[in-house]
């Protein structure tokens, strides 16, 4: 093949290829450095033929940033006439929307990472002030996705009309808000995944296909294989054609299979020299990604299926294998809470369904389709269970079985969970709060005010407690009368929590009566009169406190886009008077905490799930799913049951890890 003639002439084209593996204070990425090292084997080899004077790898202490870096890449790409390629693998983040690219020296969070790492809108005006008739990026890394939004040229003129260019195309690993994933384990030859079935389309060949590989036919095989394996889903944008440039041979091809090749699987690949060796201040760290409103840490997660093992996202956090014990994978997000008894875990999915899923195995025993999305946690008593959804209807279901016992349709919607007590159903809808019979579901009450968007209630001693969109009230649990209400606070969105005759609740606005301007409150109201005992300042609280021996624990959100504060926070409050104990501050918190053997359980909008140190808010474990997790955990029997907006359902071992950070 070495006497076949070249495919290009790339003496007028430059290839950057950057990779980070290691992190001063991000989960290492080790499969990155095997990625790289492939995919520069895989340009200078015999199957794309770039000298390899012409492309550029630059890693370890060749990319720590420097007030230079933009610059450097700008010289990079400067007389490029022909080729302009930028490769990334790494860890990713959002950071006011925008993707950055990690350096080996970005923070975890901040307005710093932006500056410490590297904005992608470098990467984009360097490729803009470049005059490159075709410009190609490769994204490996979480969230990569965004990118699409924004072309390769200024807005006012296209790619053609603005560099002369033919045009452009982008391959990203992920969508806009999804996380990039690589091979679980340690061994030295793990792979990012989208980088490796990108090399593989190409050293396998396309069956069929002429004996020039385009861009844009690697890709499609890329996807389709990605697709099968149940691995993340790429995407791309492309400007005038330019995914039709030939970047390869195929080897597929019979002109092509008949000369000798050697490959660049793991451990064979030849990395090129550095090129051209940036000047002072050129790219010499690792790392960078962020985003302002809310930290998006691209956690990943396992994919379990058939014969699919575990993997993790391109922003990992360094969990161990082993603490995965299964995954369940829904048709859509998993916002609802579970609920576990008897062995058996019962959870709602957006993909309208009640499931029961086996506690051991994660085994479906059965699903009841409901008319719309159930994101509410499911309710079992006495062998029955009770689900609202946003189809507005209340569920009694076997079981057993998942066989329908009744259904009451409320003409409201149903967000919050049902709690039953004495043979009642007692449920929030978005305009009333009702009480149902619970064997047959017939109407026994339902209470009426100016408010909307109630609360789950809870019951205690013949009385329901129960937030509103302003308000909260106590009701007679007999008849729905109205024995108080607390009416100073706005946005009372969360489950109450009563014990010991205090009524505990946060809101999604500040009381007045705290003197505070924070976005949010947490406040403990005496049970029999609604009088406030205690007020404390808080970020917005979205799901019930949870109080274990005297502690109070919540998790809130900071609301506050234009605030340096970290965008989330697990919070420890004297439950008597309401003084902080600890804080710990993370993603954004919607769930609420489950505490268990001396720890308190959280997920977060970073995707990821916490264990934290009861005591001192220190992180025990973390683990990453691979998105968002608004569902609030259950722990039975040393395991943690929660759902993700990856679709998925998950087990975790509670009890595998320990870790060494600090809470602020």
């Amino acid at each position: 093949m070495s006497d076949a003639s070249p495919l290009h002439d790339y003496s007028r084209s430059r290839a950057v290829l950057i990779g980070v593996s290691e992190y001063d204070h991000l989960p290492p990425a080790r499969p990155a450095a095997t990625s790289l090292k492939r995919m520069a084997g895989l340009l200078t080899g015999p199957l794309c033929d770039w000298p390899k004077e012409r492309v550029q790898v630059w890693e370890k202490d060749k990319v720590r940033r420097s007030d230079r870096l933009p610059d450097q890449l700008m010289e990079a790409f400067d007389g490029v006439k022909d080729i302009a390629l930028f490769y990334f693998v790494g860890h990713g983040q959002l950071y006011d929307d925008e993707l950055c690219l990690a350096l080996r020296e970005s923070p975890r969070y901040g307005p710093r990472c932006k500056t410490i790492g590297l904005p992608f809108s470098d990467v984009r005006e360097a490729l803009r002030a470049c005059d490159a008739q075709t410009k190609i990026v490769i994204l490996d890394c979480c969230f990569a996705g965004i990118v699409h939004e924004h072309s390769l040229a200024p807005e006012s003129a296209n790619v053609i009309d603005w560099t002369h260019a033919k045009g452009a195309v982008t391959l990203a690993a992920s969508g806009k808000y999804r996380t990039a994933w690589y091979e679980p384990g340690s061994g030295t030859h793990k792979q990012t995944y989208f980088t490796k079935y990108l090399i593989d389309a190409v050293e396998q060949g396309i069956p069929g296909r002429p004996e020039g590989l385009p861009l844009g036919a690697i890709y499609d095989q890329a996807a389709h294989a990605l697709a099968i394996d149940k691995r993340p889903e790429p995407t791309r944008s492309i400007r005038h054609d330019a995914d039709r440039f030939i970047l390869a041979r195929n080897r597929a091809h019979p002109a092509v299979s008949a000369a000798p090749f050697t490959g660049t699987s793991p451990g064979t690949a030849q990395t090129p020299e550095p090129g051209p060796e940036p000047t002072a201040g050129a790219p010499t760290s690792a790392g960078r990604i962020s985003r302002r409103t809310a930290l998006r840490l691209g956690m990943g997660a396992a994919a379990v299926g058939a014969g699919i093992p575990a993997a993790r996202a391109l922003f990992d956090h360094n969990t161990p294998d082993p603490r995965l014990r299964w995954r369940y994978t829904t048709g859509e997000a998993v916002i609802s809470s579970p609920t576990v008894v008897d062995g058996v875990v019962y959870i709602g999915s957006d993909d309208n369904n009640v499931y029961a899923l086996d506690a051991a195995t994660g085994s479906k025993q059965w699903a009841y389709a409901t008319g719309n999305r159930v994101a509410a946690a499911p309710t079992v008593v006495d062998g029955v269970v009770y689900a609202g959804g946003l189809d507005n209807s209340v569920y009694a279901l076997d079981a057993g079985t998942g066989k329908r016992k009744w259904a009451y349709a409320t003409g409201d919607w149903i967000k919050e969970a049902p709690t039953v007590v004495d043979g009642v159903v007692y449920i929030g809808g978005y305009r009333k709060v009702f009480a149902l019979d619970a064997v047959t579901g017939n109407e026994e009450w339902a209470y009426v005010s100016n408010d909307t968007s109630y609360s789950s209630p809870t019951v205690v001693d013949g009385v329901v407690y129960v937030g509103s969109s302003t308000d909260v009230y106590a009701l007679d649990a007999a008849t729905g009368k109205k024995k108080w209400q607390y009416g100073t606070v706005e946005l009372i969105r969360p489950w109450p929590t009563a014990v010991d005759g205090v009524v505990y609740i946060g809101s999604g606005r500040y009381d007045p009566n705290i003197g505070s301007t924070s976005a949010g409150s947490v406040f403990a109201l005496d049970a029999a009169t609604g009088n406030k005992k205690w007020g404390y300042q808080a970020d917005y609280v979205f799901q019930m406190p949870t109080v274990v021996d005297g502690v109070l624990y919540i998790g809130s959100y900071n609301s506050n886009a234009g605030s340096n504060m970290p965008p989330g926070s697990v919070v420890a409050l004297d439950a008597a008077t309401g003084d902080r104990k600890w804080q710990f501050q993370t993603d954004r918190v919607y769930g609420s905490p489950a505490v268990g053997d001396g720890a308190v359980y959280i997920g977060t909008f970073g995707n990821s799930v916490y264990a934290l140190d009861a005591a001192t808010g220190n992180e025990k474990w973390a683990y990453a799913t691979g998105d968002k997790v608004q569902s609030s955990p259950a722990v039975v029997d040393g395991v943690v049951y929660i759902g993700s907006f990856d679709n998925s359902v998950y087990a975790l071992n509670a009890t595998i890890g320990d870790s060494s950070a600090q809470p602020s």
